[in-house]
């Protein structure tokens, strides 16, 4: 693979730019992008409705309709990180500072202003409300320079990024956690809570 590129530019409002170029295809991944260009808007609908849709959750993994989600992609409170792969987009990681709009993730805003509540107050806690990759993205480090970005934001601006995970999505943290040495940094994973869910019903019957 070649280098990782960062650039300072400012196209399409974003805060960083990260670049790479590998079996004849560009990669690039736009980090902290404020308002979603346009032509972007619907690819990333769509996306959203092919990657959360997951039969092997119990728990709904999509918590917006249409009509929210494009508003969260123009909404400025939104930290929008998306990767392009030759000029189309082929994930997202939406994340908010505001707690209040991180709800929709039935997060408690409370738990969190009381656990972290310096990063609240200097708007340092940021919660990831949807994260998804195409699953036609075959280059696994594609992938891995979109958690550069996330990993870089916790190591130079001090940022606590919350999360909530599938059990079999685990391997995304796996892979933020291996990818800290390689920046030089240590990060820790601290669990927040946990959830089961149960269904109660007669056991089996003993044949013979």
């Amino acid at each position: 693979m070649s280098p990782i590129e960062r650039s300072a530019s400012r196209l399409y409002d974003e805060e960083e730019r990260f670049h790479s170029e590998e079996d004849d295809q560009v990669c690039e991944v736009f980090f902290g992008i404020r308002q979603t260009p346009e032509e972007w808007v619907e690819t990333l609908w769509e996306l959203y409705e092919e990657s959360l849709h997951m039969e092997d959750a119990i728990q709904q993994q999509s918590c917006y309709s249409r009509d929210t989600f494009i508003e969260a992609l123009q909404d400025r409170d939104y930290n929008k990180t998306v990767l392009v792969i030759d000029g189309v987009p082929h994930g997202l990681l939406l994340a908010t500072d505001d707690l209040d709009k991180a709800s929709v993730t039935y997060i408690n805003p409370d738990f969190i202003r009381r656990r972290f509540p310096a990063a609240v107050e200097e708007r340092r806690f940021w919660y990831i409300t949807s994260v998804f990759i195409s699953p036609r993205v075959r280059n696994f480090g594609f992938v891995k320079l979109m958690g550069k970005a996330a990993i870089l934001a916790v190591k130079e601006m001090d940022y606590v990024i919350g999360c909530d995970l599938s059990d079999t999505r685990l391997f995304l943290l796996d892979m933020l956690m291996s990818m800290a040495p390689e920046e030089d940094f240590a990060i820790e994973a601290e669990l927040l809570g946990t959830q089961s869910y149960y269904a109660l019903k007669k056991p089996p019957v003993e044949s013979g």
